[in-house]
């Protein structure tokens, strides 16, 4: 853990530190940072070779509010023995996290990757940059906090990622079975809730299982973690959200029939037809216009009910009018 979790605010910087590995064979497959609980925004992982040349970059998504965070290249850097490189995180904000005078004496060993400690150049470096830029400036031999991804086969295993990116909506009081699938990584993987909340009545296994039957009409957001049997492990995140609609019970007419445009007890018509009260008895979820016109000599009226949680949006209903039996009411029932 960081000695200093957050450094506070800045203008915007590139952070990182210098690497080498001593053997050939292996892959860097993404960055790492630790993140304060202010360090907010968009974060960008890079790879730089030592004189420079970006050799890869991707925009963290899925983040957690702070601690380790993690993105995958779209596309392995495979690295050379000896050679040093640079892995770099922009922050737009500051609020990084440090422990001051870290490499001056010495750096972090974990065969096959080597952190040197400052020498023949000094570790833990930054630029002020608005966007992306190689950084060269130290300041007290700082460690940022930044890391790599390193795979040996990376050739034959991808790295972690989830293949769902959206779910269907849910009715309520229906049964809801969906499941999560990623790609990448080592199998089997484990699936758990990182942050928000399932739709009430709704579960998710540790398999990627998301069942049950919801009980609340609504709208859901939440970010689902899923982590590999790798060593070490890979974790990816992905946002995710359900929509649970209502369910539509019955649409019932009072009176049941009306013959358009004819006064009750033989009397004339009326010019321009007659007028059939409407309502909703749920105005929340659904409205209907105040009235509708059933033409001099039809049998039928047609108008809409405009729903709020459905996805399509409107749905028309005719109605039979056959007989005028007063002031017709229809009452849409959820």
């Amino acid at each position: 853990m960081p000695l200093i979790a957050d450094a506070g605010p800045f203008s915007s910087l590139e952070l990182g530190m210098q690497f080498w590995a001593d053997s050939s064979g292996g892959y860097i497959t993404g960055i790492r940072f630790y993140k304060s609980a202010s360090n907010t925004g968009v974060h960008v992982g890079n790879l730089w070779s030592s004189s420079g040349t970006l050799l890869a970059s991707a925009t963290f998504t899925g983040e957690t509010a702070s601690g380790w965070q993690q993105v995958n290249f779209s596309n392995p850097v495979a690295i050379t023995a000896n050679t040093r490189y640079v892995a770099s995180y922009h922050t737009d904000v500051g609020h990084f996290s440090a422990d001051q005078n870290y490499f001056a004496t010495s750096g972090v060993d974990n065969a096959p990757l080597h952190v040197p400690a400052d020498g023949g150049s000094a570790n833990g470096v930054y630029a002020y940059a608005s966007t992306s830029a190689f950084p060269t400036n130290t300041y007290n031999s700082m460690n940022f906090w930044v890391d790599v991804v390193f795979n040996f086969n990376v050739g034959s295993t991808l790295p972690l990622s989830v293949s769902t990116t959206s779910l269907p909506n849910g009715t309520q009081s229906a049964p809801y079975n969906q499941s999560l699938a990623a790609v990448g990584g080592t199998t089997p993987y484990t699936w758990s809730l990182l942050s928000g909340t399932l739709p009430s009545g709704l579960t998710l296994s540790t398999s990627g299982q998301i069942s049950g039957t919801p009980t609340t009409v609504g709208a859901s957001n939440f970010t689902v973690q899923v982590t590999d049997s790798g060593a070490p492990a890979q974790t990816a995140t992905q946002a995710l959200s359900i929509i649970v609609e209502p369910i539509v019970s019955s649409l019932a007419l009072n009176p049941t029939s009306v013959v358009g445009g004819v006064h009750g007890h033989g009397d004339p018509e009326r010019a321009g037809g007659d007028q059939v009260t409407l309502s909703s008895s749920n105005t929340a979820v659904a409205s209907v216009p105040s009235s509708a016109t059933v033409p001099a000599g039809a049998t039928s009226a047609t108008f809409t009910v405009t729903t709020s949680l459905v996805l399509l949006s409107t749905s028309v209903n005719r109605l039979p009018l056959t007989e005028r039996l007063g002031t017709a009411i229809l009452a849409v029932i959820f």
